[in-house]
């Protein structure tokens, strides 16, 4: 069972997750693919995220990355919400945590 505080942490990440995707330029045509794989990019041209959408929403394996290029999270979305583990890093590389959702 997930404390209140795992919770409201879990909920606190995903918006972080979010605003990485929503800051970011969808693909160098600047279009978005509906239903396929899309790359995201920062204003400095490094990928900001990657994954697959189905209808418009992210559906699968995503990743997200800090602006300079490593690795902020992996995991799957299911309807458009982060779904089961998710693995969160320092911008250093370092390994944070998992948050199963």
């Amino acid at each position: 069972m997930i404390s209140l505080f795992g919770k409201i942490y879990s909920v606190f990440l995903f918006l972080i997750c979010i605003n990485s995707i929503c800051i970011a330029q969808p693909q160098k045509q600047n279009k978005v693919n509906p239903n396929g794989y899309n790359r995201f990019f920062y204003a400095n041209g490094n990928l900001s995220s990657e994954g697959n959408m189905v209808n418009g929403k992210p559906e699968g394996y995503w990743r997200t990355y800090f602006e300079n290029g490593n690795v902020k999270s992996e995991g799957n979305r299911k309807n458009n919400m982060l779904d089961s583990l998710w693995t969160f890093y320092f911008p250093d590389k370092k390994y944070r945590h998992n948050t199963f959702i």
